[in-house]
């Protein structure tokens, strides 16, 4: 989306990406923005080693890259190029605090920064015309981040599932994970009610027209709103991998 004029969302390479259980690999983006004649561009679930040349190539390109956020600890886990970012861009990385108790998650990092607070006024992405939305559900630090550049686009990392490849056919264009087991909250229950509490700040705000989602498919100039009531319509994505047999 957009073009080294305006800026714009783009897919960083995935070759050499693991797929996971329904060989999905991970989305990872950047959003580069123009402003008083500079690009600067965010990462966005990129500390990964094949997403490297694609960020060095902004670089080449003179692009500003001013942070990497991560919007869940699950990603945060499988980062394997903190070392690179931070050596070759000095790069700061974002991450919820609620998902720094995670475990799995402390030891990859000394420092972290809160991805909401960065983008409030005098944060340190608060240039930026982004806000992250704290989204519980996936992880207990899950956030989304959206823009209302380029006809307002939603990167939710993984609150929400769209099919792949080698999804059935039959699979819905959008779908929410599972909730993790307890003493995990909230529930999907709760979950649902926030997505119709957005949904309602849509009507009053606009929606996004671009959802971007950690696996699966990217919905650009689509009907956002459609899709989300689609997916609160459904259960939680439980489906695998297409049968090739």
């Amino acid at each position: 989306m957009g073009g080294p004029d305006e800026g714009g969302l783009a897919l960083l390479p995935q070759f050499g990406a693991a797929g996971g259980r329904t060989l999905r690999p991970p989305n990872s983006y950047v959003l580069v923005f123009k402003q008083a004649g500079a690009r600067k561009a965010l990462l966005i679930d990129a500390p990964l080693r094949h997403a490297l040349p694609g960020v060095r190539g902004l670089r080449e390109e003179g692009v500003e890259i001013v942070g990497c956020l991560l919007t869940h600890a699950d990603l945060a886990v499988r980062g394997d190029a903190y070392d690179a970012l931070a050596a070759e861009f000095g790069l700061p990385f974002f991450l919820h605090p609620e998902d720094r108790h995670d475990p799995r998650v402390q030891g990859l990092l000394t420092e972290w920064e809160d991805p909401v607070e960065a983008c409030e006024p005098g944060g340190p992405l608060a240039e930026l015309p982004v806000e992250a939305l704290h989204w519980p559900g996936r992880t207990p630090g899950s956030v989304m981040l959206h823009t209302p550049k380029f006809g307002g686009v939603l990167l939710a990392g993984d609150s929400v599932i769209a099919p792949g490849p080698m999804q059935p056919d039959d699979a819905p264009p959008l779908a929410r994970p599972p909730a993790p087991p307890p003493p995990f909250s909230p529930t999907d229950d709760e979950v649902c009610d926030a997505w119709r509490t957005l949904l309602a700040r849509w009507e009053t705000d606009g929606a996004p027209r671009t959802l971007a989602p950690l696996h699966g498919a990217i919905h650009v100039d689509a009907d956002v709103p459609a899709l989300v009531r689609g997916m609160l319509n459904t259960a939680p994505d439980m489906t695998g991998v297409r049968d090739t047999a």
